[in-house]
């Protein structure tokens, strides 16, 4: 996986202008997003081996949930796996499915005192 999985975002009036740096977005498993006057119009998913092993919903729910942009439950919505069996498979792939900062697990156990 790659380490920055923030998508790119293209306008769609500068493809021609961009379109070496789409084909090194796709090639680098990351998601794009296309714009029309600075709003989003679609999402480009990259043809990665996630992708073709597990299908179009569950590679896009993968890849939407390590951006951040869905929730883990949403996320398991769209790939149309329970909960628990999105979570093992985000897991098995290295995927954290929780996002604590350094610190954040300290301030939580306080609250246990």
């Amino acid at each position: 996986m790659s380490t920055d999985t923030t998508p790119a975002v293209f306008g769609i009036r500068e493809l021609r202008e961009r379109s070496k740096e789409l084909s090194e977005v796709a090639l680098a498993g990351k998601l794009a997003v296309f714009t029309r006057y600075g709003a989003p119009l679609m999402i480009g998913v990259p043809i990665t081996n996630i992708l073709l092993e597990k299908g179009v919903h569950t590679g896009l729910a993968i890849s939407l949930y390590e951006a951040g942009i869905l929730t883990l439950a949403k996320s398991a919505q769209l790939a149309s796996l329970c909960l628990e069996d999105f979570m093992k498979l985000v897991s098995s792939l290295d995927i954290p499915i929780a996002d604590y900062q350094p610190g954040d697990l300290e301030k939580e156990l306080k609250h246990f005192d």
